[in-house]
């Protein structure tokens, strides 16, 4: 697999970005039909993983998932794309759209930004997590904040989901916290509003 380079974050998280644009899909189709599609997308996942742990794949989706995997995930099911349309489903499942969208955003831009930031600024470690980045837990927290502002919400429920956010990301919950982080933003909201 070679190096994973800061190119290599990069794409990966856009693709991981590219679901913020549920955020705008709530509004326009109901929600059983944005769930159905996210479930076709996981089983195309899963279907293109599958393949690619039995080295038999199609050349292109390859040459895409060999770019973007970390060399941890090299020999074994990815599951962090999975959680994260789990968790998309689940919010937009579980909580009304305007709670849905800052969970949303929190599971695609916070936690982007925060894996960006944490390989162009590893340093300072966090004292309960020394794999993850001080840095990078507040540019979660920021970046949710800053996004949230263009909700309808009150002010206390975007600087606690913004905390939230980055604290959920801050854990050691490796591939899960794609799944995580939307259900307990989403929760907020209801407690603070």
């Amino acid at each position: 697999m070679g190096t994973f380079t800061f190119s290599h974050e990069l794409a990966r998280k856009s693709v991981h970005s590219v679901f913020v644009v549920y955020v705008f899909l709530i509004d326009i189709f109901p929600v059983h039909i944005l769930q159905f599609s996210l479930v076709v997308l996981g089983a195309i996942y899963y279907v293109v993983e599958e393949l690619r742990l039995r080295k038999k794949s199609i050349p292109f989706l390859r040459a895409i998932s060999s770019y973007i995997l970390r060399p941890k995930e090299g020999n074994e099911f990815a599951f962090s794309p999975l959680a994260l349309l789990l968790g998309i489903a689940l919010t937009l499942e579980i909580y009304n759209p305007l709670y849905a969208k800052s969970a949303i955003i929190a599971v695609t831009i916070g936690d982007s930004v925060s894996s960006l930031v944490s390989f162009v600024l590893p340093r300072p470690r966090i004292l309960w997590n020394k794999l993850k980045s001080g840095p990078a837990m507040v540019a979660n927290m920021v970046s949710v904040m800053l996004l949230c502002l263009f909700l309808p919400l009150k002010t206390i429920p975007i600087i606690v989901s913004g905390i939230i956010s980055g604290l959920v990301e801050s854990l050691d919950l490796e591939q899960v916290d794609n799944l995580i982080i939307p259900l307990a933003v989403g929760a907020v909201p209801y407690f603070t509003s």
